[in-house]
């Protein structure tokens, strides 16, 4: 289920998906960056081994402040 959109300065395209918090099917959804000129997806998940990925997959909200630095919301944080 598609939860957020967003186009960040480049232009690129952000869908961030996910269940709602009463399905607790927390290994569906993630991030996921289109790109046009393939027309295919780049998706991120959360890795347990990896703390650079993303805490949880269902994706609440994405933002990009005014120093390029780009945000991700979750869940779980």
């Amino acid at each position: 289920m598609i939860k957020v959109c967003y186009v960040d300065h480049a232009g690129t395209l952000w869908i961030g998906t996910g269940y709602t918090w009463a399905e607790r099917r927390t290994n569906a959804g993630g991030l996921n960056r289109y790109h046009p000129e393939t027309e295919s997806f780049d998706h991120f998940i959360h890795a347990p081994n990896d703390s650079f990925s993303l805490r949880d997959n269902r994706i609440s909200a994405i933002y990009e402040d005014t120093r390029g630095n780009f945000w991700v919301g979750t869940w779980a944080d």
